[in-house]
């Protein structure tokens, strides 16, 4: 009897002897192959905004982001990517009719970056899409913020300051925290952000009256956010021209806008922002052309 339960314990060592290192060895090579997509991932990415600068490099980009969501639906970085990919794709690809859809795909996935936040998830199954006015002060996903942010506001922006009023507090909440947690991120994306919202809803007054008056919006505010883009990032043209369209034309400041424009048709496209200088320019001369 002894020598069956001798045995027995041997059989069962060995099992596991033998099944654990490969049980380690597929989730070894499970990890190897998710971190190998996501370097694949970036590099494509890399390739889509600073070599090619094409609509098809920034699609495979997409496509191989979306393949690690197969592997590990909760990848933050990857999620990241995508929801700025989108935007890019929207902002600078697609057709009028078509933008739409690619910020939604945008906003979509930022919030379910912020999602992996365990506070912020539990809220948002709670709230749905106010649980962006009140974020968790434990939300500190800087680019997934930015992100969801940028592709609500461009969404507001393609159906009108006025049909998108219920998502000023989300917009407000999420740059004011993206500033909060790094006020020079990605070129100051937020105080530009902030600079547009604001100067949109300003001109729709007395319509906006009690937005304005909630959101303490004011054109000194609007100037302020674009100066302080401006000086944390000087070489990313989108500033001049968000400072000539939304400040300066709206205070009828000719002169000043002009020479905005100006800059941004004139300067290189440099090695920080190239795309989207790229379509800064394009923005800038079409508007230059008006006057």
């Amino acid at each position: 009897m002894k020598k069956g339960k001798f045995l027995f314990f041997i059989v069962i060592f060995l099992v596991t002897l033998i099944l654990l290192p490969a049980g380690l060895a597929g989730e070894e090579a499970s990890q190897a192959r998710l971190e190998n997509l996501i370097e694949k991932g970036d590099k494509a990415a890399e390739k889509a905004r600073f070599e090619t600068k094409t609509e098809t490099q920034l699609r495979e980009a997409l496509n191989i982001y979306e393949r690690v969501l197969d592997l590990d639906p909760d990848n933050t970085h990857s999620l990241n990517r995508l929801s700025s990919g989108y935007y890019t794709l929207a902002e600078a690809y697609l057709d009028y009719n078509e933008k739409e859809e690619g910020y939604q795909k945008g906003f979509d996935y930022g919030v379910r970056s912020l999602r992996t936040n365990t506070d912020f998830r539990k809220l948002h199954d709670r709230k749905g899409f106010s649980a962006l006015k009140d974020l968790p002060e434990s939300i500190v996903n800087v680019e997934g913020l930015l992100w969801a942010a940028g592709n609500l506001g461009m969404l507001a922006e393609t159906k009108g300051v006025l049909e998108s009023l219920d998502s000023l507090p989300a917009l407000v909440e999420m740059n004011e925290r993206v500033i909060e947690l790094d006020s020079g991120y990605l070129g100051a994306a937020a105080h530009n952000a902030l600079g547009c919202i604001s100067a949109e809803v300003l001109k729709q007054q007395p319509f906006t009256f009690w937005q304005v008056f909630n959101q303490g919006f004011s054109w000194k505010g609007v100037k302020s956010h674009f100066e302080s883009a401006i000086e944390q990032t000087p070489e990313y043209l989108g500033h001049y021209f968000s400072y000539a369209y939304y400040y300066a034309l709206n205070k009828d400041k000719e002169d000043l806008a002009k020479s905005l424009l100006e800059k941004v048709i004139q300067e290189p496209l440099g090695d920080s922002y190239p795309l989207m200088n790229k379509v800064a320019k394009e923005k800038a001369e079409i508007l230059m052309n008006k006057f």
